[in-house]
């Protein structure tokens, strides 16, 4: 075959105005398309009208355990079809030969050592100009693993049916949205009496159609610890449902998180039911016991509401300043990291004003630590009431104050910090006015963390000190 195609080829050099070079630089493109075809990872093999091979590759023949000799001319593809595909092969040679096309067709295949492989083909026929059918090539893929897998799967499901069918349980699947039961085993209609039809056909008034009425509560606290549990919990409840003949027995269910949607909440729950109707008419006391159990489980739920409810509070109290009510020096990180991390993905504009009150130890010394401490929340004050939605401010410590300002650049920021800055001068105080010093600095995305803004921002601050307070400073340079 090979030498068939180089004299060919070589032939061909006439028609090249490069002569025999071109032809041989053709000869070797041959060479790589032979040796993909010989050894690529699926079979190749071409079949006549008859269904003989007239070619095959070296990875087809790997897979049957033949040589080339033993195939090409000698053997029909029917020869080594497993029994069950012979009457797949016949139906598809038929097809193949009126529609010249064929995918994914399915054979088992016996190799020379009697072992049987799983192939999937895709064929093109090949015509005569008069139309007749002369030969077909395919593509063959090993499916061996893919029919493991299936078999694998349907054993796995074989076992599950069984498995529902021999327990003496109702088992049953929860649909949490539509409140539907998707799923029952044949031991519902046998102890409730009613067909998967009949559950399926109540829809969501599943529960309060079978569940007696004083037990709904019950049933629904359950439904919400379900909707709240992990997925390794089991959840157990008792209560009455009724049967199609209108008696109620009571039921003992364990339940689990069967599926989860996207967001992480509950989707579907699984449960087990069992009838103990005889076992609690016969245990009243434990009956009593658990409800004794579950009091002391509602009020354990409260007592925890009420502590997260304590701990949120103190939550509250570790990141606000007491005296000013505004946010801390810690809770003012946190602001300006979630600030600066949306500036540097979004690409907007972020400024941040560091206010410090101007001679404010004297003034404590002065006039008193009270006095100051009014100083200190009429400031925050001051700010609170310049702060745009989205800005934060905080006290930063002793007698600095900072805000966050999103979306503002350099030229606008200065002028916001002069209004502040003016606010804070107009101030009513009974024993002299207030000043404070103003640092401004912007994000620039030459900036890798929010310290280089605090950086420049500290730095502008006491630029506006040493050039004699009561003023704003832009870490650039320019002020007010």
């Amino acid at each position: 075959m090979y030498a068939l195609a180089a004299s060919t080829i070589f032939e061909s050099c006439r028609d090249y105005p490069e002569g025999f070079s071109a032809a041989l630089d053709f000869a070797l493109t041959a060479d790589e398309i032979f040796d993909q075809y010989n050894n690529a990872p699926c079979g190749y093999h071409s079949l006549d009208a008859r269904g003989l091979f007239l070619r095959i590759n070296n990875t087809e023949l790997k897979w049957l355990g033949y040589t080339r000799d033993e195939v090409v001319g000698r053997m029909r593809f029917a020869d080594i079809l497993a029994p069950e595909s012979e009457e797949i092969y016949r139906k598809s040679v038929t097809t193949l030969a009126k529609r010249g096309v064929l995918r994914d067709v399915e054979f088992r295949l016996r190799r020379k050592d009697g072992t049987l492989l799983d192939v999937s083909l895709e064929c093109t026929a090949l015509y005569s100009d008069s139309g007749e059918y002369l030969s077909a090539r395919s593509r063959v893929s090993d499916i061996s693993d893919r029919k493991r897998s299936e078999s694998g799967l349907r054993d796995q499901e074989r076992f599950i049916n069984r498995v529902l069918r021999a327990t003496p349980d109702i088992v049953y699947v929860v649909d949490v949205e539509t409140r539907r039961n998707i799923f029952a085993n044949r031991e519902t209609a046998a102890q409730l009496g009613y067909t998967s039809d009949e559950i399926s056909a109540m829809g969501d008034t599943l529960f309060e159609r079978l569940v007696h009425p004083e037990d709904v509560p019950k049933v629904a606290a359950h439904i919400i610890r379900i909707l709240s549990a992990n997925d390794d919990a089991i959840l157990e409840t008792e209560y009455r449902l009724r049967r199609s003949d209108g008696i109620y027995r009571i039921f003992a269910s364990r339940d689990t998180v069967f599926a989860r949607n996207s967001s992480g909440a509950v989707t579907q729950y699984l449960g087990i039911c069992q009838d103990v109707t005889e076992q609690r008419i016969a245990h009243r006391a434990i009956e009593e016991q658990t409800a004794r159990l579950q009091d002391f489980a509602a009020r354990l739920a409260s007592q925890r509401d009420e502590l997260e409810q304590a701990n949120r509070h103190l939550q509250t109290l570790a990141s606000t300043d007491g005296l000013t009510g505004l946010p801390n020096h810690r809770a003012f990180q946190e602001r300006l990291r979630i600030a600066f991390e949306h500036a540097s993905r979004d690409k907007t504009p972020l400024s941040l004003l560091l206010l410090d009150i101007d001679y404010f130890k004297q003034y404590n010394d002065s006039f008193g630590h009270p006095a100051g401490d009014e100083v200190l929340r009429a400031v925050g004050s001051v700010l609170e009431s310049a702060a745009r939605q989205g800005d934060s401010c905080a006290r930063y410590g002793g007698e600095e104050f900072a805000m966050i300002v999103p979306h503002m650049g350099p030229e606008d920021a200065l002028q916001f910090a002069e209004q502040i800055r003016r606010a804070v001068e107009a101030i009513p105080d009974t024993y002299r006015a207030i000043t404070t010093c103003v640092g401004v600095a912007s994000f620039h995305p030459e900036m890798t963390a929010p310290s280089s803004l605090i950086s420049d921002a500290d730095a502008a601050m006491y630029q506006a000190k040493r050039n004699g307070r009561n003023q704003v400073r832009h870490v650039n340079g320019y002020g007010i």
